[in-house]
């Protein structure tokens, strides 16, 4: 099977038999267009240019003979406009934009005392689909007029590799447009603001068929018999599918370009997102709450602020460096989605002395981070309870430094994998089980980071004072004015 995750600065390629050996594996890098601070987008036609390219290296690989499949995930959020050719109109809007913040309270406000959609009210926030639906609407009539279907990142590329159209109930259930409770789209939703439901592609399960390879792209990659395309699902969902064939585990922590903390809910929650996953006879309601910039915060700080290349180098902390560290750094650097619910908190150094030096600030970064994700996974958790153990997947986790720093913040065993658990892998999974393919897995690939005590204590006293900081600057924010002066 051959897994695609399109993510937001790369896309990853994998192809994986039932018993998950890798037979070829790769990630390109690509750019999104950032228009100014608030405003995101990228050109459809960078993901398909990379997708076709791979596609014609890897099918002239002796192993694609036995290809049976391909099957996708993608950033959740990112939404494409396509015209009646299924072709975009537009470039697409990106997860992590912001140019809709100005009318997210009174979306809010819509969703949930107007129309009684309390789920879907707690959830929107800038980058939601419905909400960069309202703003084609409002700011390119023309382009709204033009507007026959839309869909999601994942759902664009199936639709590109086969001339068909749907997406999964984990895209669906996240735009904001879902009636939740009834796990179909809003008809309801779409006449109060104005919107064609037919411009909504079909539900269906991640493990069914979208369509089949189209012609054209068979003949360029010299393939006599086409092959299914499945529908996929979300990254994050794709993610802890692929973890659930390794450990069990209450809490998944994700350290990508964000950083994502998902819990499994019998239940629809008021506590960030809910998603649906559905697969074969499966159901799942998934928690996720994230932060917008978590391994990129440090990716921020060490390349585009220390102007550094060696990231092992700004990670080398003796213990009494990290005990009497007293810097906190708060991670807000594209504002808080889920924790305040703020989209103008900004990210902030607190408590420097002359006394402190990179290492210092370094050690803050990382740490504030982690800081940050044990405040978003006590959303679902009101008071502490003690966790047998969490895994920690993504770039990230990786990294010595950080698995330990989890360990100690979340006073539990850090279980990462020596060979890479990514939402690709999940995307692959799935493909597979589409198939009837039982996935059946030999290699031992774990690894454990235990928590140490005298860090718990620290740790412990430390993200309290976090805590009081980042509740001070999220008053402040709130009252904040523009420094910028035109000229």
């Amino acid at each position: 099977m051959l897994g695609i995750d399109i993510g937001t600065s790369s896309i990853k390629f994998s192809v994986v038999d039932r018993e998950l050996k890798n037979y070829y594996s790769n990630a390109v890098k690509y750019k999104y267009d950032t228009l100014n601070k608030d405003w995101t987008e990228i050109n459809p036609a960078v993901w398909t240019d990379i997708i076709c390219t791979e596609l014609l290296k890897i099918f002239k690989m002796p192993f694609s003979k036995s290809i049976k499949g391909i099957c996708p995930t993608a950033q959740m959020h990112t939404l494409v406009f396509l015209n009646e050719k299924n072709a975009p109109i537009r470039k697409a809007i990106m997860w992590n934009d912001k140019r809709t913040k100005n009318i997210i309270t009174d979306l809010k406000v819509a969703l949930g005392k107007k129309l009684d959609f309390k789920y879907n009210a707690n959830i929107i926030s800038t980058g939601s689909p419905l909400a960069n639906l309202i703003w084609l609407k409002e700011n390119e009539p023309n382009n709204f007029k033009r507007l026959k279907k839309i869909c999601m990142c994942k759902d664009y590329i199936n639709t590109f590799l086969t001339d068909k159209i749907a997406t999964d109930f984990c895209d669906a259930s996240v735009s904001c447009l879902m009636d939740l409770e009834k796990g179909k789209w809003s008809k309801k939703i779409c006449e109060y603001f104005g919107i064609d439901i037919g411009i909504l592609p079909n539900i269906q399960k991640s493990t069914e068929q979208v369509g089949l390879l189209k012609g054209n792209i068979c003949q360029q990659l010299s393939i006599k018999e086409t092959i299914p395309v499945f529908t996929g699902t979300g990254d994050n969902a794709a993610t802890v599918l692929a973890t659930k064939y390794f450990e069990k585990t209450k809490l998944v922590l994700s350290l990508g370009t964000s950083g994502v903390v998902l819990t499994e809910n019998k239940h629809l929650s008021l506590s960030g997102k809910n998603i649906l996953f559905r697969y074969l006879d499966k159901k799942y309601i998934l928690a996720q709450t994230s932060l917008s910039t978590g391994g990129r915060s440090f990716d921020w700080w060490v390349n585009d602020v220390l102007q550094a290349t060696n990231y092992n180098n700004e990670q080398k902390f003796s213990s009494e460096k990290i005990i009497n560290n007293e810097i906190l750094f708060l991670p807000y650097l594209s504002g808080e989605k889920y924790l305040y619910k703020n989209p103008n908190l900004t990210g902030t150094f607190y408590n420097l002395s002359i006394n402190d030096n990179r290492f210092d600030l370094n050690l803050a970064v990382l740490e504030g981070v982690i800081f940050t994700l044990k405040s978003l996974y006590l959303i679902y958790n009101n008071k502490e309870q003690k966790l047998d153990n969490l895994i920690l997947l993504g770039g990230g986790s990786k990294s010595d430094v950080w698995a330990n720093i989890v360990a100690n913040v979340f006073n539990t065993t850090v279980i990462r994998f020596k060979n890479s658990i990514e939402a690709v892998t999940g995307a692959a999974i799935i493909g597979l089980l589409a198939l009837h393919e039982e996935i059946c897995i030999h290699e031992n690939n774990e690894q454990k980071v235990k928590p140490k005590l005298k860090f718990i204590k620290h740790y412990q006293k430390k993200y309290k004072y976090f805590c009081s900081v980042s509740d001070k600057i999220n008053e402040l924010s709130s009252t904040k004015k523009s420094l910028s002066t035109e000229i």
